[in-house]
């Protein structure tokens, strides 16, 4: 009877629909579920203990679905599927028979869970997952950018390409992950660096090549010209001069066109300069030139939403 009663509870059917008919104690209780209703039911089977809090209804089939769902309410509320689980979940080629369920939690957070592989990781990784159901999946850019530390070269290189014509990702979407994520010494980086350079441009284009198909931009979309060569107007010496900028808006603009591995060596140096000019009240603006010819409409918008935002902070109207 408490079982029944505990099933026919309308907000505990949305959870398990939305779950995999998975849910967790802290759940139950939070819709109106008693301790002795929630063990009633799982003494007579209608509930089944799969981790430390978390049950699954005792009629439900296995599934991978819900294996991922059990170790996700298990491990930490902000938990996410990544690396080969992602993948699997992303229909990324060879991952379709994976079925360990791999997530990803915040630095410092130390769950046990049986049966599944947890990453700890110190990146800004919520930045880096969407919704697929209610359950949090790393992006396809970061799933690539994370199995980067445990695949091999060549099956990372294919599951790559075959993401790339499946329209899952482009390689700048993996190169801008790449890039926020990169550090020296990060495992597989060094790897994914190479292979996304064999994938790009071959060179690294000419200044000249970089400065007109960034100023084509305003021809093409209007809105005013930045200045080229843009000098940082700070009272330190900062090497060097920004591609273009608006000093109305105190906004330099950097267009990169290094191959993927250098971007990464020249890291802290761009670092530098960027802390440099913040420190005077200068804001850096930095755009992949695979933005600037993959996405030109959307690259002149970043730019000119950027500067209006400037303008707005600075107290000006924007021209």
């Amino acid at each position: 009877m408490l079982g029944m009663t505990l099933l026919a509870n309308p907000k505990v059917r949305a959870l398990m629909v939305a779950q995999a008919n998975v849910v967790a104690r802290r759940q139950l209780e939070e819709v109106g579920v008693t301790d002795h209703e929630r063990r009633w039911a799982a003494q007579h089977g209608v509930l089944r203990r799969v981790h430390p809090g978390v049950y699954v209804a005792g009629s439900a089939v296995p599934s991978f679905e819900q294996r991922l769902w059990a170790a996700r309410l298990a491990a930490w509320s902000w938990a996410a599927v990544s690396h080969e689980a992602a993948a699997r979940r992303h229909g990324f080629a060879t991952y379709q028979e994976y079925d360990v369920p791999t997530l990803l939690v915040p630095h410092g957070s130390h769950p046990r869970v049986e049966g599944a592989v947890l990453h700890q990781t110190r990146d800004h990784w919520l930045v880096s997952v969407e919704a697929h159901d209610a359950l949090l999946v790393t992006t396809p850019a970061r799933t690539i950018c994370d199995l980067a530390a445990t695949t091999r070269r060549g099956r990372l290189a294919h599951v790559l390409d075959d993401a790339k014509v499946a329209k899952k990702l482009t390689y700048a979407d993996v190169g801008s992950e790449f890039l926020s994520l990169a550090r020296r010494g990060k495992p597989g980086f060094k790897m994914l660096g190479e292979i996304l350079d064999e994938r790009g441009p071959g060179h690294v284009p000419p200044l000249s090549r970089l400065e007109r198909a960034f100023m084509e931009l305003f021809d093409r979309f209007g809105g005013p010209r930045p200045q080229l060569a843009w000098p940082y107007p700070t009272r330190e010496q900062v090497a060097g001069c920004a591609d273009a900028g608006y000093a109305d808006a105190l906004l330099a603009l950097e267009t990169d066109g290094r191959r993927w591995h250098d971007r990464i060596a020249d890291r802290k140096r761009d670092n530098d300069r960027d802390a440099s000019a913040a420190r005077h009240g200068v804001q850096v603006l930095r755009l992949l030139y695979e933005h600037v010819v993959g996405d030109p409409e959307g690259t002149w918008q970043l730019v000119m939403d950027t500067r209006a935002t400037r303008l707005r902070q600075l107290g000006q109207r924007s021209a």
